[in-house]
């Protein structure tokens, strides 16, 4: 099973008396993972943000599917990838299955992928760190051969993670874009990956980025490093009846951020989303 959000993250939410979604207000959600639960199908149809479904291993590939097959074609993308948390669960072929699964569905990006050092498995208790950066070299190499863009989980692990696309750019074979999501990494970092020969992407969340004071400090610092063109939303999360009051939340934070009005926020980042999947197909 998919692991749980924090606790103090569910409760942070729960406490909170979230205000309604403008109707006129289109928000693109760039990275969340409704559509997991299969019995949760009906309520990700409802969801009013444009919503990217991504998967987390092969045991949800299926639901996410189905999910993304439920909403309305102009309010629906997905991806299908192996998270690090899971990437221990990869069994043999998993590699070919999924390669069969993105040529089935070439409008499918793949993610979420990338590594986490802070993850421990509930099966082992332990951080299966090297199968991880198996499983994720290996989804980067899938990604530049197929030209899919990749939504990229990263914790304590920028280096690693920079490393693999900067050699894989070095080798002419890197995904067509990149998009960090729910960055939390130094923002020492960010020039870095912007440098890279492809258009690389910075998301964030509330439920990540922004549920307390100390988060939105860093989250404000990494920001401000962010050019408008390459500046995302998420939400990140599994409750589809959550995903559009903190799609709105996390619209306000950067709105304010960037001295931007709400409309101005969704405008761009709606169209950033747009640019990223655009690139879907596009270089090698």
């Amino acid at each position: 099973r998919r692991p749980k959000m924090p606790r103090f993250l569910r409760l942070n939410l729960l406490l909170i008396v979230a205000p309604q979604m403008s109707s006129s207000l289109a928000l693109f959600d760039s990275h969340c993972h409704a559509g997991i639960d299969p019995s949760s199908h009906h309520a990700v149809a409802a969801i009013r943000s444009r919503a990217c479904l991504m998967a987390t291993q092969e045991a949800d590939w299926t639901a996410v599917l189905d999910a993304h097959a439920a909403r309305p074609e102009a309010l629906s993308t997905f991806g299908i990838g192996v998270h690090p948390w899971f990437a221990h669960r990869a069994e043999s072929g998993w590699d070919a299955r999924l390669r069969a699964v993105l040529e089935a569905n070439p409008s499918a990006l793949l993610g979420e992928i990338g590594l986490d050092k802070a993850a421990k498995t509930p099966e082992t208790r332990r951080c299966e760190y090297d199968v991880q950066q198996q499983i994720f070299a290996r989804q980067v190499e899938i990604a530049a051969e197929l030209r899919r863009p990749v939504s990229v989980h990263c914790v304590r692990a920028v280096g690693k993670v920079f490393g693999v696309f900067e050699e894989a750019a070095e080798r002419g074979q890197i995904p067509p874009a990149i998009s960090l999501h729910s960055y939390g990494a130094s923002p020492d970092w960010i020039p870095r990956f912007l440098a890279l020969p492809v258009p690389v992407f910075v998301g964030f969340s509330y439920v990540i980025n922004a549920h307390d004071d100390n988060a939105r400090r860093k989250m404000a610092a990494n920001v401000a490093m962010v050019p408008d063109d390459r500046l995302l939303l998420e939400s990140d999360l599994e409750d589809p009846a959550e995903v559009d009051d903190c799609m709105l939340r996390v619209c306000e934070v950067v709105a304010d951020m960037r001295g931007w009005s709400l409309d101005e926020t969704a405008e761009r980042t709606w169209a950033n989303a747009e640019a990223f999947i655009a690139t879907l197909g596009t270089g090698g």
